[in-house]
């Protein structure tokens, strides 16, 4: 499978650190593990809302949404989430509730 790196950037601030209750955005990009060249990023990527989802965070996308979750993929079950386009990732920003502090 694919491996993701990921690291978070600030509505009101893109420097190393995050302001408290700001919106932020995950710079995402995909690299393929596979040395034959049989795997491929496909148009659609899933994002799996964890732990805390509507209850301590939320999100806001402005691009289309192709579906929302439950998903069931090779036998793994995700509840909680978000069919988009690879392409719109950078608009997906996720939203901290007032003094909410912690992981997401």
């Amino acid at each position: 499978g694919p491996i993701i790196t990921a690291s978070a950037i600030s509505e009101t601030d893109n420097t190393a650190f995050l302001y408290e209750d700001a919106k932020f955005t995950l710079d995402a990009s995909f690299e393929l593990r596979d040395t034959d060249g049989s795997e491929t990023v496909g148009d659609w990527t899933i994002i799996e809302f964890g732990e805390g989802y509507g209850e301590w965070w939320s999100y806001e996308f402005a691009g289309p949404i192709y579906s929302f979750g439950p998903f069931e993929i090779d036998g793994l079950s995700i509840a909680e989430g978000i069919n988009i386009s690879t392409a719109l990732l950078d608009q997906l920003k996720f939203v901290p509730e007032a003094n909410w502090h912690g992981d997401i």
